[in-house]
Order: structure tokens, then sequence, then C-alpha cells
């Protein structure tokens, strides 16, 4: 991978607060916990009191629930996996 690109992602997995947690942030779900199950989204509504809402955000780069399908769409993506988050 271009050096640019992976300090780039490394940089939103920062911000996201998920570098260097887990698996280096592509299990985490929303508010700290982890999954195990990397071949879908894990669908975790977590509920965060500071916006008073749910969010399903989980992974590296916390992608909601409702996103996931649109990337599905991409031949090169074939699970929640940690290749696939990076395409």
């Amino acid at each position: 991978m271009n050096p640019k690109i992976k300090a780039f992602l490394d940089l939103i997995a920062f911000s996201e607060g998920t570098k260097g947690k887990g698996d280096n942030g592509y299990n985490v779900i929303v508010g700290g916990d982890l999954f195990s199950d990397y071949t879908d989204h894990p669908r975790k509504k977590v509920y965060i009191k500071s916006i008073d809402n749910y969010s399903t955000a989980a992974g590296r780069y916390q992608i909601l629930s409702r996103r996931i399908c649109l990337k599905a769409a991409s031949p090169a993506f074939r699970a929640f996996s940690t290749s696939a988050a990076s395409i």
C-alpha cells in the first residue's frame, strides 16, 4: 500500500479512536466493545449518551451498518474483514 494512503487511513483510525485497540481497530464496536466474527458487520446498536442517540458504527473506520450494503456491492468486498475495510 502506498505509504501516504496508509498514513491517511491510520489518521482516520486514530481520529475514530480505534487505532491500536483490539485487532488494530478492525474489531472495535462504537463505545469500545469488540467483536470476533468478520463475516459481516456486527450490526450492534449502541446508545451514545453524548449524542443522545444510537449508533451501529464498527470497525477500524467506524462504518455504520446502513452503509455496509453499499460497500458489499463491490466485487472486492467479501466480508467485513481487515482487508475489505481499507478498500
